[in-house]
């Protein structure tokens, strides 16, 4: 008879255990799985086996997967990105973008995964004078070139400038490989570029620096940061992980 009672006693204690734990599990809310887009642009983003790594590819994994958000990875193109995170139909974010007035209107920001540091003037060399000491001094030569980079911004000071003086561009979807070849060739006069990415195109493609004028010129950036961006759709409670993730990302790797 005693037997029979504990036996029950433990049945019953076991069952109220598993009721209690399905109960909990019903009532904790799901994190829903982000669509996070991408579009290869060396050094900042790289595939690598499944992933995205470089400057920005790696700070972003490591975000979400501290923050312990699932995802799903989808290339797209730039301007198919944002077209799809405007429209709010999916769970979708992306990386590696600017933060810009029209874009702030559109889209959620977290902090940001990465900073550019100083940026630096690539030239056609014979057409850019090297005396040249501000960027807005160049971006009010009518007859130059602006080669720039199609559905991509450059911060809200070269962008405005370029708006300002109404500068001849040179719009190309070719990849960060490709763009300063088409300077050296004459193609197009002038790009400027984050001195990281410069290191990085300099070394991948075997150029020297006499084959440009470069220049470090007063005006340019010195603090672009490149964020993830999401649809209005996603919650803010995940907005609140990712940054809470990157902050600690940050001090870790300090």
């Amino acid at each position: 008879m005693y037997i029979q009672v504990k036996q029950t006693l433990i049945l019953v204690f076991s069952v109220s255990i598993l009721f209690g734990a399905l109960v909990a599990s019903a009532q904790t809310p799901q994190i829903p799985q982000i669509i996070l887009r991408y579009n290869v642009r060396e050094p900042f983003i790289v595939q690598d086996k499944g992933t995205i790594k470089g400057l920005v590819g790696e700070p972003t994994i490591k975000a979400f997967a501290k923050a312990g958000i699932p995802y799903s990875l989808v290339e797209n193109p730039p301007l198919r990105q944002l077209a799809l995170l405007e429209s709010g139909h999916n769970l979708d974010c992306s990386t590696g973008w600017f933060r810009t007035p029209e874009r702030i209107k559109k889209y959620k920001y977290t902090d940001a995964v990465q900073d550019d540091g100083p940026w630096v003037l690539i030239g056609h060399k014979g057409t850019i004078d090297p005396k040249i000491t501000t960027a807005e001094e160049l971006l009010k030569k009518p007859k130059l070139k602006q080669l720039v980079r199609l559905n991509y911004s450059m911060g809200v000071y070269l962008d405005s400038m370029i708006v300002k003086y109404k500068v001849t561009t040179f719009p190309v979807e070719a990849g960060t490989l490709n763009l300063l070849e088409i300077v050296k060739s004459g193609r197009a006069d002038y790009y400027f570029m984050p001195e990281s990415e410069k290191t990085y195109v300099f070394k991948k493609q075997g150029f020297s620096e006499s084959d440009f004028v470069i220049l470090n010129l007063s005006d340019l950036p010195s603090d672009n940061s490149r964020h993830i961006i999401c649809s209005k759709k996603v919650p803010d409670a995940i907005i609140e992980k990712l940054n809470k993730a990157i902050l600690e990302g940050r001090v870790t790797a300090k």
